[in-house]
């Protein structure tokens, strides 16, 4: 838990320097304060002089409004009801200086008389307060136009003093707190101030002991009378210190800057109601007669089950479990009746008949009748059974009851699939009609023609030897030319174009009647037939070695042999043909046969449709790419609260002889949650291929039964999608949070607890085993909390855990290995509340307290006397402070006194959040004997 260091008040920037002293004499209304101001070009020869100014700040006559946002916390609740009636109302204020801004004076420094035990030396009353009033006659809070704030009215039948706190006690009840130690000194307090504001907030406490079943109104008010009469809108004629409100006033008027109802409950805080939950075992509960009840378990009458299932002997019964059962009660157990289980499958397994459904059938794709072989593990049990069926028939019912709601849900998730859809049915014409156009006109071209026609598309097809490469840049490093498969090329050489006519009449005769082929030269040329380039012709003026030794050159020329070796080279090479270039032979078929696949428009259709679609991963992957999408919409609602609908006792039967006030503990149904939601499934895919929703009756709708919006992590459901499960897994195995017991551990609570306090904390603590006997672990990182929860009206909750109902019991006698688990009750530890308990105080040896925390109602002097065997109204400080008081306050150097100061106070009535273990073993029944 947090630590909480509080301080009595604080005053920041300007009101620091206020000097006028509470109850010390005359004070102004606008609180004054000298300055000093070094001014340059007043002081002798034009240098720096000094001016001395009073300076007035803004006093309580000054303020006709408070920011809605400086409220960050109200205890309790706007509109709470059953409220704790042994919690003090407190409003947090995120300004930590705030209460304290516009009072009108510092705080005192006159010494407390010698004895006396309520100190206001260094105490600091703040400008407004918290009022608490009840809804009652002579109460109203009325808002007229024109008014610059609500007013509180109290009078006639309801009494001031009754209604409104102590005036002179008020700076008792207005502190700051300050989250974490306090630093030592006063520079390492002003650095926390400034730099850490999450850690500060001012609270002001209205210290009224609250009545059972009582409406109240809680309210922001001045109070000083300067501030009420700014709040209503009058001439600010009071003075400075004084009360909007004294004692024996008949009628008060005042200002409200804020305001909120609650109501209290009936009698009881968390501890009492904590204690006075009964622990009981559901295997053991008996009617006064002493016979046991049924709860957890009813008898389905089975000897007329109808639908073609012979009649059954008179009193033949099923046992029918709920989604809740008691730990060791066996969901899967066959009937009695052996030859039951037979007789339902037959009357399912018909042919064209009408008959009771096979529950699962289309997501698992099972035939009706069997056609050889056998249905998966779950599906036969589900169908054989005649309790699972019972539940997979109330899903089936609530679909039925509840189809025009959910099948909107449907529609609004389908609306981008249908879009989807009618581009894929287009794609699928289109690839029917370009199929055709492709067989009759590209499909019979000889390859040089096929490839001259796919040409412009090569740079974009992608290599059959190398997908990293184009059919363009493969047939680049071959010896086809690329020219030959251009438009111009293929001009060219058309059929009955000019130049292939030409050339037919000239090979008119000199080819035995064969017709040219324009192809022939290009598969030649791929083919690396090539013909050699023309003899280069001799240049003018080369001359030989010979002519020139005829010639008579100097001998020492002609002595060169490097000179004529490079003349006799230059001749050899161009007096001689050059060979031809090689490359890569061309595989014009293989080529051609590629591209024409590549452009078949069962290739580039599909693929162009799907680029136009944004999928997401694993929602639609079908062999055909252009299949119309077939989805399930997915509906999270938790189904627990449609089956309580039908009847809590399908959640667990017998629920209505749980007694009040009273903590047991059951096992969750996993087979019973899959039978219910695979018949949900069932008939709502039924229901969307009736209504033409694009599914194929295999998806799962509904997987969510539980309620784990409030779990830390919350599953995707409490089942994985069905057509998923295995054939040989058993019905109950298939829950979505992996490693999940299908057992697990259900809390069951009867009574107020949680609903007087919705934030209490209930969590499973792994139990340690110390000299034999079981202890609580450490309420830490490996606590759990609750993975589900659900409440049924008007006063059951239930809490599901994550762990097994038998390891949460432990084994008997409890060993190291399995000493089972704790069940913790506590109050919420994050939010500090203030107040005392309605129980009488418990002193210790010598008749005094051992610590506040034992201090009760009973010991507190108030101003409405007592209601219900407690004190009710203010707590009147002085009035309790009596020399029998202080005999049973406790003492010690880490016990704050009692000494009426807002710091001590706050320490004296912050409430210790309560905390109860009970361990899984007092709430299950014992393990049967073999």
């Amino acid at each position: 838990m947090n630590r909480y260091a509080f301080l009595r008040w604080l005053r920041a920037g300007a009101a620091g320097a206020v000097t006028g002293e509470e109850g010390a004499g005359r004070v102004e209304r606008r609180a004054r304060f000298p300055i000093t101001l070094l001014v340059g070009g007043l002081g002798p020869g034009g240098g720096a002089g000094t001016v001395r100014h009073d300076v007035a700040v803004h006093g309580p006559g000054d303020v006709i409004g408070l920011d809605p946002a400086q409220i960050i916390r109200r205890v309790p609740e706007a509109d709470a009801v059953a409220v704790d009636t042994a919690v003090f109302a407190h409003v947090e204020l995120d300004d930590p200086d705030l209460p304290w801004r516009y009072t009108p004076f510092r705080e005192r420094t006159t010494p407390d008389g010698a004895g006396v035990s309520l100190r206001r030396e260094e105490t600091l009353t703040p400008w407004l307060a918290l009022v608490v009033v009840e809804r009652r006659p002579g109460v109203s809070l009325d808002y007229r136009s024109g008014d610059p704030l609500p007013v509180l009215t109290i009078g006639g039948d309801a009494s001031p003093d009754e209604e409104l706190p102590k005036s002179d006690e008020l700076h008792a009840w207005a502190h700051v707190q300050v989250v974490g130690d306090l630093p030592s000194d006063r520079d390492g307090l002003i650095s926390l101030l400034d730099t850490r504001p999450d850690r500060t907030l001012a609270r002001l406490v209205c210290p009224r002991l609250l009545a059972i079943a009582t409406p109240y109104l809680a309210c922001l008010v001045p109070v000083f009378t300067a501030g009420r009469q700014a709040g209503l809108g009058e001439a600010v004629t009071a003075g400075p210190d004084e009360r909007a409100w004294k004692p024996g006033d008949a009628s008060v008027r005042l200002p409200v800057y804020a305001s909120w109802s609650f109501s209290t409950g009936l009698e009881g805080d968390f501890e009492a109601l904590v204690r006075r939950l009964r622990r009981v075992r559901l295997d053991q509960l008996t009617d006064p007669a002493g016979a046991p009840l049924p709860v957890g378990r009813r008898p389905l009458d089975a000897a007329n089950p109808g639908f073609g299932v012979p009649d059954r002997a008179p009193g033949t019964t099923v046992k029918l479990l709920g989604a809740l059962r008691l730990e060791g009660d066996d969901p899967l157990e066959p009937p009695a009746d052996t030859g039951l289980a037979g007789a339902v499958e037959a009357a399912v397994d018909v042919g064209d008949a009408v008959a009771p459904p096979l529950y699962g059938r289309w997501h698992a794709a099972a035939r009706v009748p069997r056609a050889g072989g056998a249905w998966p593990v779950w599906l036969a049990t589900l169908n054989r059974s005649p309790g699972l069926r019972v539940a997979a028939g109330l899903g089936t019912g609530v679909v039925q009851e509840r189809q025009e709601e959910f099948m909107a849900a449907a529609w609004e998730q389908v609306g981008e699939i249908l879009r989807a859809n009618q581009l894929l049915r287009q794609a699928q014409l289109a690839v029917g009609a370009s199929t055709e156009l492709h067989r009759r006109h590209l499909a019979p071209l000889e390859p040089v023609a096929t490839l001259q026609v796919v040409g412009p598309a090569l740079p974009r097809l992608r290599s059959a030897g190398d997908p990293l490469r184009t059919l363009w840049g493969e047939i680049d490093g071959t010896c086809l030319p690329l020219v030959a498969l251009t438009g111009c090329w293929r001009r060219l050489l058309r059929p009955r174009g000019p130049l292939i006519r030409r050339v037919e009449r000239w090979a008119a005769g000199r080819l035995d009647g064969r017709a040219y082929d324009p192809s022939a030269p290009v598969v030649r040329v791929a083919g690396g037939d090539r013909l050699p380039p023309p003899p280069a012709p001799q240049p003018a003026g080369l001359v030989d070695a010979a002519e020139v030794r005829d010639a008579g050159l100097d001998p020492a020329v002609a002595a060169l042999d490097d000179v004529a070796g490079v003349i006799v080279a230059v001749e050899t090479v161009t007096s001689r043909a050059g060979p031809g270039p090689t490359c890569n032979p061309a595989a014009v078929d293989d080529l051609a046969d590629t591209a024409r696949d590549a452009v078949a428009p069962a290739v580039t259709i599909p693929r162009r449709a799907r680029a136009q679609l944004r999928l997401p991963a694993g929602l639609w992957d079908p062999p055909d790419r252009i299949d119309p999408i077939m989805v399930a919409p997915e509906i999270d609602a938790p189904m627990y609260a449609e089956l309580a609908a039908l009847g809590q006792d399908w959640l667990l039967p017998g629920l209505e002889q749980v007694p009040p006030d009273s903590v047991s503990a059951v096992a969750s149904n996993q087979a019973f949650v899959e039978a219910f939601l695979i018949g949900m499934n069932h008939e709502m895919c039924r229901e969307l291929l009736w209504r033409g929703y694009p599914t194929d009756q295999r998806g799962t709708v509904f997987r969510h039964f539980w309620d784990a919006r409030g779990a830390a992590a919350p599953p995707p459901g409490d089942i994985v999608r069905i057509h998923t499960w295995p054939g040989g897994s058993a019905l109950g195995t298939h829950p979505a949070r992996v490693g999940t017991a299908a057992d697990r551990f259900v809390l069951l609570l009867r009574g107020e607890l949680l609903r007087r306090f919705p934030r209490a904390t209930i969590l499973l603590v792994r139990g340690t085993l110390q000299g034999g006997t079981p202890q609580p672990g450490p309420v830490d990182a490996s606590a759990r909390p609750p993975i589900f929860a659900g409440r049924l009206e008007p006063d059951v909750t239930f809490l599901g855990f994550d762990v097994p109902a038998d390891e949460v019991r432990g084994d008997e006698p409890p060993t190291a290995a399995r000493p089972g688990w704790y069940v913790v009750f506590q109050e919420q530890p994050t939010e500090p509340r203030f107040g005392v308990s309605a129980e009488p105080g418990q002193p210790g040896g010598g008749g005094r307290y051992a610590s506040w925390a034992d201090l009760g109602a009973t010991d507190l002097a108030t101003s409405g006397g007592t209601a219900a065997g407690r004190p009710v109204g203010h707590l009147d400080l002085l009035a309790t402070t009596t020399p029998a008081f202080l005999a049973k306050a406790p003492q010690g150097a880490t016990i704050p006194p009692w000494d009426g100061r807002s710091e001590t106070l706050a320490a004296v009535f912050l409430r210790r959040p309560f905390r109860l273990y009970l361990h899984g073993s007092d709430l299950l029944p014992p393990v049967a004997a073999p």
